[in-house]
């Protein structure tokens, strides 16, 4: 599939809860945290590489039905609980450029 073609591994699983990042974590480590929020608890889960939602106290568990994640640009929403877990790739501020 040509779409396949574009999509780019991530390094990191970026947490927000409500709008703010409140943690980074990498993916090439496995690990389960729960995320506590005001409205209700997520359990994020990385195994493999891939990021997924094992536990959600919401109502309609759509977060926890969701396939894993691990390309840039992909995100996994618990609208009940305010919680957005995404892909992200690792920022190089490294880069020389020329004037």
């Amino acid at each position: 599939m040509l779409f396949n073609a574009f999509k780019q591994a991530g390094d990191y699983v970026v947490v927000s809860v409500n709008g703010e990042e409140v943690a980074r974590y990498p993916l090439d480590k496995d690990f389960e945290t729960d995320i506590i929020t005001q409205d209700g608890v997520n359990t994020l889960t990385v195994k493999e590489g891939k990021a997924y939602v094992s536990y959600a106290s919401c109502p309609d568990l759509i977060c926890v039905g969701h396939r894993a994640v691990s390309n840039v640009g992909e995100t996994i929403v618990c609208l009940p609980n305010k919680v957005v877990i995404s892909i992200e790739k690792q920022e190089n501020n490294d880069l020389d450029l020329a004037v």
